[in-house]
């Protein structure tokens, strides 16, 4: 899977500064992948080499093209090293402990600035996906199921639907 969109300017690091900046839109954003069910915890694969993966990349983490534009892929761990090859993309992964588990997927952008119109929190509960994109132009992330051999071979926007 595959999710697309315009990355909302933000601020960098993880040192406290002062808010609202010069030319952010919002004071940080990420993408998270969580289990569903009633607590929808996030992601979390424990390794038996004592490392940890979060189902979440904020934006210091994510990668950008040019035109300051992410590609998220979500892929189970085996698929992560050849997701990570493709230029563009940033890997989250889905649940090794729980895979059939329906996964939930959340954009956040916290803080956004009161002239950043286009920030998720803008859409109104239980609005239609239509609506959602009208409000959020092009920082609405946009969805494709892509298989993994045209997304090593095409890059992710080989994937468009």
């Amino acid at each position: 899977m595959v999710i697309r969109g315009r990355a909302p300017q933000a601020v960098s690091g993880s040192r406290p500064v002062s808010w609202p900046r010069r030319r952010a839109e919002v004071r940080y954003w990420s993408m998270c992948t969580n289990l569903g069910g009633q607590y929808k915890p996030v992601v979390i694969n424990r390794f038996a080499d004592g490392s940890t993966s979060y189902g979440c990349r904020y934006n210091d983490e994510t990668r950008l093209d040019r035109h300051g534009n992410y590609a998220f892929v979500l892929g189970t761990e085996g698929q992560r090293a050849a997701i990570e090859d493709v230029r563009n993309t940033t890997f989250v992964p889905f649940s090794v402990s729980y895979p059939t588990v329906p996964h939930m997927v959340l954009l956040r952008h916290l803080l956004p600035v009161a002239d950043f119109p286009y920030a998720v929190q803008n859409v109104p509960m239980n609005s239609s996906a239509e609506t959602a994109a009208a409000i959020m132009g092009a920082y609405y992330p946009l969805v494709t199921v892509c298989s993994l051999a045209t997304l090593t071979t095409e890059g992710p926007h080989g994937c468009s639907a």
